[in-house]
């Protein structure tokens, strides 16, 4: 009798084995897996198509992942620019504390090549499996950085609203990558706290001189229930890409007025990498 009761479990054992990588064959052949970014059939493969955390190497081929991020290293830890050779340390030597009212800024690669191909598909289109996998990609590629932060928040830069439902037809690349990220970090997405308050000129229409003067004052914090929400906080900012790094600068200054303790850049990429961070040098903020 106990020999046929364990024959049976053998038997069921392998029809439930059979079954399950029948089920596995039939998913790989009706949804195969392919890198988002260049649609090469990856060599990993996620438990379901539903899976919400699939292993990055069934979302990204060896090649792009490889081009879309940089060592830490290569970026300076305060403005995000990169660390000219011969440099020692972290810092490029071009950039000073006061010069900026964030604290650091973390790109995961430059405004080049690949990564600036994906930055523009992100601004362009409601890809959201895209921008969830390049944000586990982000946060996979900058834990370190983004744990030893210990962020409170998550914000994600805003967009005018006319602009971004007339215009980009409700899409805003940052938002679905701070909310991603969020999640990642288990902490909340504050982003509807946040609000630009006027519509200005693109950045990339305004002369370098000016687009600091072009954005000032076109922030503004929402509190819940009238009470604020930023005090004492440790705001991670999340933006698709920095290029002079006025915009995200005028944000951590409202939100620093709005009583954060301090602000971090979470970028995708760092453009105007050959041009100086700042015009002018100003005083560093500190709360009241």
């Amino acid at each position: 009798m106990q020999n046929s009761k364990l024959g049976t479990k053998n038997a069921l054992t392998r029809v439930v084995a059979a079954t399950g990588r029948f089920a596995e064959i039939a998913v790989e052949t009706v949804w195969p897996e392919q890198c988002l970014v260049c649609g090469t059939p990856t060599i990993s493969r996620r438990r379901s198509p539903f899976d919400r955390n699939p292993p990055l190497a069934s979302l990204f081929c060896p090649d792009c992942r490889r081009r879309l991020v940089s060592p830490t290293s290569t970026f300076c830890v305060r403005c995000g620019g990169i660390v000219p050779p011969g440099v020692v340390g972290p810092r490029c030597g071009r950039c000073a504390d006061d010069d900026w009212y964030f604290s650091a800024a973390l790109p995961l690669h430059s405004y080049v090549g690949l990564a600036r191909a994906v930055v523009l598909r992100l601004k362009r289109s409601k890809d959201r499996a895209l921008v969830s996998a390049v944000a586990r990609l982000y946060y996979e590629s900058r834990k370190k950085e983004l744990l030893a932060f210990k962020p409170d928040c998550v914000v994600a830069t805003p967009m005018f609203w006319r602009r971004k439902y007339l215009l980009r037809r409700g899409v805003n690349a940052p938002e679905g990558l701070a909310k991603r990220l969020a999640y990642e970090l288990d902490v909340p997405c504050l982003s509807r706290y946040l609000k630009r308050v006027r519509a200005t000129a693109a950045q990339t229409s305004v002369g370098w001189s000016q687009r600091a003067v072009n954005i000032r004052g076109a922030f503004a914090v929402r509190t819940r229930h009238g009470a604020p929400i930023f005090i004492g906080r440790r705001v991670l900012l999340v933006d698709d890409a920095l290029t002079s790094g006025a915009t995200c600068d005028e944000i951590a200054k409202t939100l620093l007025e709005a009583g954060a303790e301090s602000v971090c850049v979470a970028t995708l990429t760092r453009a105007g990498l050959g041009r100086r961070p700042r015009p002018l040098r100003k005083q560093k903020y500190s709360n009241p």
